[in-house]
């Protein structure tokens, strides 16, 4: 049995102290930087007359509704969530980003101005545009070492209600029921959900823009590392198969391990113990 197989043969008292006290550790790092760039926010409002106290606060609660969205998916349907146990999609929670929360916002504020979707200015492959269930999606193709993006721009108008972090987030998930778990690998229509729950992905930053001369809101979240990789394995390590979301936590990270090291053949795992 390797160090990292052993760490899963102890009680399940011993687990959940240990996950409880790494969850709340993290969480509380999570919470401090994503506090840190609101108050930030609400800072630059007080001595700034261009935005209202109103509108930057219900961007403020956006944002967070979006991290605590994501992480909820990530983290979902499993006894023990900690830093050294995996979640049943196999990763750990993000942390969020100033800095792609605030290169989110100024992209955000520029589709919504011109109410169409454009490229991205960031480094990265080449991306595509999409239209798909009356909702213009921004995708990349190809493997982006850099940031992961999910961009929607959707119609508003001054009576709609603005799409909040959960729904936006909750929609992205929906994608789930097409993704091919026994075979993972890249899908254009189900792109968001595995950006979200991307293993290797550690940071998050999102923003909401409304304008109201164009009817529309721009929704823009930017993910460090970028994921959806097609290089040989990658969705295989990344996003679990249909048999690790049903396995016990200890099973899942025994596969999880396993895959990562066959990714040659990544559905092929008949020894788990």
């Amino acid at each position: 049995m390797t160090d990292k197989t052993s760490q899963v043969a102890c009680s399940s008292d011993d687990w959940e102290a240990v996950c409880s006290s790494h969850g709340e550790e993290r969480s509380k790092i999570f919470d401090s930087e994503l506090d840190r760039h609101m108050m930030q926010t609400i800072t630059d409002v007080k001595y700034m007359i261009k935005k209202s106290k109103y509108t930057a606060l219900s961007e403020v609660n956006f944002q967070r509704g979006c991290l605590d969205a994501h992480n909820a998916i990530r983290q979902r349907d499993i006894l023990f969530v900690c830093i050294t146990l995996p979640s049943r999609y196999g990763n750990q929670p993000l942390a969020w980003s100033a800095e792609l929360a605030d290169m989110a916002h100024a992209w955000a504020v520029k589709l919504a101005d011109r109410g169409r979707i454009l490229y991205p200015e960031l480094p990265g492959d080449p991306f595509c545009l999409i239209f798909y269930s009356n909702i213009f999606y921004m995708c990349n193709l190809l493997q982006n070492t850099g940031i992961g993006e999910n961009i929607i721009l959707k119609e508003a108008n001054e009576q709609s209600h603005l799409p909040t972090g959960p729904e936006i987030v909750a929609g992205w998930e929906e994608e789930a029921r097409v993704f091919d778990f026994e075979r993972p690998r890249w899908n254009p229509k189900c792109q968001r959900f595995s950006q979200m729950v991307w293993r290797d992905t550690t940071e998050l930053g999102a923003a909401r823009s409304w304008n109201t001369g164009n009817n529309c809101v721009a929704i823009v979240c930017f993910y460090r590392p970028g994921g959806n990789s097609n290089a040989p394995g990658e969705f295989a390590s990344n996003v679990p198969s249909s048999r690790d979301c049903s396995m016990s936590p200890a099973k899942s990270l025994a596969s999880q391990i396993k895959r990562s090291v066959t990714i040659s053949a990544p559905e092929d795992h008949k020894g788990d113990t």
